[in-house]
């Protein structure tokens, strides 16, 4: 299983910049991908429309949180799990 504290967060305490949305999205496809979902299977699953998730998926555009919690539930993940940071999960 992809661990998310590989991806490089960056710091949202001054709102989610176009660079983090975007990895935000990489990190979303790549659990996706190892889930064994196509794309449609997820827009399927979490009701969102599959051209408003490829664009959310290339990050164009920003997840809403209704969205990150459907994604969480159809690829079995902590809602959470998107916005931590390497730094807050060292021992």
């Amino acid at each position: 299983m992809l661990d998310l504290h590989s991806f490089p967060f960056g710091n949202y305490g001054s709102g989610m910049a176009t660079n983090e949305a975007a990895l935000i999205a990489k990190a979303v496809d790549a659990y996706r991908i190892d889930f064994g979902m196509t794309a449609l299977d997820l827009s399927i699953t979490t009701g969102i429309p599959n051209t408003t998730l490829d664009r959310r998926l290339k990050g164009q555009v920003d997840f809403s949180v209704s969205e990150l919690i459907a994604v969480s539930s159809s690829l079995n993940v902590r809602p959470g799990s998107w916005f931590d940071t390497p730094e807050a999960v060292l021992p």
